[in-house]
């Protein structure tokens, strides 16, 4: 209903919300000393030149945990090669489908 903060959608979060969200992170990115700054850029360098991208997916609640894995396995230097090809082995060969849909498959 118009007025009563919710979205076009449906979903009771208020824009307003998000735009204090946003305000929060400049405000932490601003409280930063220039020593903590330079930091994470150097950091964020060293992860660059190491191939390892920044990733943000959004899942439901229940399949966080096994995302979560999935990206543990991937880093983990002993099991990366395996589960590289478990992945592909389920995906590759498959047409292309939405996360969720993915997630559902990947379940044992």
């Amino acid at each position: 209903m118009p007025g009563d903060g919710r979205r076009a959608n449906g979903h009771a979060r208020r824009v307003d919300e998000e735009a204090d969200e946003e305000e929060d992170v400049m405000e932490k990115r601003r409280a930063q000393t220039p020593a903590a700054r330079s930091a994470q850029i150097r950091y964020r360098r060293r992860m660059q030149a190491r191939g390892v991208v920044r990733l943000e997916v959004q899942v439901n609640r229940e399949d966080a945990g096994l995302v979560r894995a999935v990206a543990a396995a991937l880093a983990d230097p002993w099991l990366r090669s395996e589960t590289r090809a478990l992945l592909r082995e389920q995906f590759d060969s498959r047409p292309s489908r939405g996360l969720k849909a993915l997630l559902t498959v990947a379940r044992p």
